[in-house]
């Protein structure tokens, strides 16, 4: 049991022998609710070595070599956002008769030995991003700033929607964590196949247009945890997202999605010495439709000619035992 408030309020990760799953779920007064479940061949009367991991609002349970995964919502008490380890911590069992043994709990601070920031003093070379920008970026007034290249119809004293890239592999591939003034909301999405994706937001109604707020992206492994707060530390929001793959092997940098935008210093730690020392400064036109290939109808009929011929050696192979139809597109 995590994030315990009272008896009926707290979360909970373990196995469930009756239904051979994984399960992490949550216990409110209407009763015990399974949120995620994982099949696992457990057997009654037998140890297993069970690991649950935190990373902000994003639960990881290991067991058995098997694990599943669950985003929750973030608390919020006063106007501050809180992750899952901020209350109490328990073991126990539901209708069950268990045992248990060897019981740790520990904050393990991530071993982050380099670090790498830049001030934008004026003048500045934006040496730590390689100078490799798309759009118009300034540095006047110790600050970075990039202007839309978009044309607007209404007139408004506002910016739009900002934050951070990680996990990028191309224009057109990429993750994205970000605060929208517009809708009030701290958002961690995806870019793909040229549309714009939200997988999870929070909502976060002390967001003001033309002010400083802190953005912090932790990201750990698949779970991804995103913090944003003014900077008097007075009201915060938090979201947590659980991406299907590793979320720390791509490119990362700056991100500005309509309007305009003004960073102060950005800072990268991490453990891992194959980061690239040079981030990618971008705006939300590198990820536009027209960079998206357009297949005609001769390149996929080729395509679809070469793929029906590789799966026909595989039944010549005795791999399968379906012989494909050759169809035209």
């Amino acid at each position: 049991m995590f994030d315990y408030v009272s008896d009926q309020d707290f979360k909970f990760a373990g196995f469930d022998i009756s239904t051979n799953k994984l399960v992490i779920g949550q216990r409110t007064a209407a009763g015990w609710n399974c949120l995620s479940q994982t099949p696992f061949l457990g057997k009654a009367d037998q140890w297993y070595d069970v690991l649950l991991s935190i990373n902000g609002a994003s639960a990881t349970v290991v067991i058995g070599g098997k694990s599943s995964l669950y985003s929750f919502t973030a608390s919020i008490e006063s106007g501050i956002s809180y992750g899952l380890n901020w209350d109490l911590v328990g073991f126990g069992t539901n209708n069950a008769r268990g045992a248990m043994d060897n019981i740790t709990v520990q904050v393990l601070p991530p071993s982050l030995s380099i670090v790498r920031a830049e001030k934008f003093s004026a003048g500045s070379t934006l040496a730590m991003f390689g100078n490799e920008t798309t759009g118009t970026w300034t540095t006047p007034n110790g600050r970075i700033t990039r202007t839309s290249a978009l044309e607007l119809t209404v007139t408004l004293n506002t910016t739009n929607r900002s934050g951070v890239v990680f996990d990028r592999y191309a224009n057109g591939d990429f993750k994205w964590a970000a605060f929208d003034v517009v809708s009030k909301q701290v958002l961690i999405g995806h870019y793909a196949k040229g549309a714009w994706a939200v997988d999870s937001f929070a909502a976060f109604t002390s967001l003001t247009a033309s002010t400083d707020h802190n953005l912090t992206l932790f990201i750990k492994g698949s779970t991804v945890s995103v913090t944003v707060a003014n900077l008097a530390g007075t009201a915060s929001a938090l979201v947590s997202h659980a991406f299907n793959g590793l979320a720390v092997d791509g490119g990362f940098g700056l991100l500005v999605k309509g309007g305009s935008a003004s960073f102060d210093k950005v800072t990268a730690k991490t453990d891992d010495t194959k980061v690239p020392a040079t981030l990618l400064a971008s705006t939300a036109a590198i990820a536009s439709d027209a960079n998206v290939a357009t297949l005609s109808d001769a390149d996929l009929r080729q395509l679809t000619d070469a793929a029906l011929a590789r799966w026909s050696l595989t039944q010549d192979k005795g791999l399968g035992d379906l012989a494909p139809e050759k169809r035209t597109p």
